[in-house]
């Protein structure tokens, strides 16, 4: 295994436990919040952040493996799906978190 092949591997394995931090804390942002002078949530703040690294981590997983002269098709195809798994799943926790701050209001 290349180099190049195991860093992408770690890429994406970074970006799975990011997301695992982001999914932890959708769970944790509250429902119903006050955010007028208040500080972010901590839930939120982590989903944010979490959400951002498995953006970073993807990208530099899947251009990391497509720099690899020796890399064949098959392994390739398979960093893109497990690449295009990961973003999905980031989506629908963004989705998530986003209907879930939505409700937020000070009425």
């Amino acid at each position: 295994m290349t180099t190049l092949r195991k860093i992408s591997l770690g890429f994406l394995s970074i970006a799975w436990i990011a997301l695992v931090v982001a999914g932890v804390g959708v769970v944790f942002t509250p429902w119903n919040f006050c955010s007028e002078g208040s500080p972010i949530p901590t839930g939120l703040l982590a989903a944010r952040i979490g959400l951002i690294v498995t953006g970073c981590a993807v990208f530099l997983g899947v251009f990391s493996v497509a720099a690899d002269e020796e890399t064949s098709s098959f392994y390739f195809l398979k960093v893109i799906a497990i690449g295009g798994a990961t973003v999905a799943t980031g989506v629908v926790i963004g989705i998530l978190s986003t209907h879930q701050t939505a409700s937020w209001g000070c009425g």
